[in-house]
């Protein structure tokens, strides 16, 4: 079908081989976010769900943070990869900013 499934587990014990298993079987995203420490980049479906929540909850990314993103994505693209990246809202509305930040650092014009 058309519609995609991610899956954003925050508990550590749900990333592990098992589960990133069965959500290759049923082409379901992991969802790579930033909450939890060390969170495994592992790809399980032929597209890729990003979401940032931010850096000691004030949702601002530096610009050398940013560099760092939009390589990954860089990466995920070259594969064949279409990549959905979110920024969470956070109360000085650093997310608009940062996602055209990246969005520039991405597709540079």
């Amino acid at each position: 079908g058309s519609q995609r499934w991610t899956f954003e587990f925050r508990d550590p014990s749900w990333l592990c081989e098992e589960v990133f298993t069965l959500l290759r079987e049923h082409n379901a995203a992991l969802c790579i976010h930033d909450m939890i420490a060390d969170h495994p980049r592992v790809v399980t479906a032929d597209w890729v769900y990003l979401r940032f929540h931010g850096v000691d909850d004030t949702g601002n990314y530096s610009p050398r943070a940013l560099d760092r993103i939009a390589s990954a994505i860089r990466d995920h693209l070259t594969a064949g990869h279409d990549v959905f990246a979110y920024f969470n809202n956070d109360a000085r509305g650093h997310a608009v900013r940062n996602a055209a930040d990246l969005l520039t650092k991405v597709c540079p014009r």
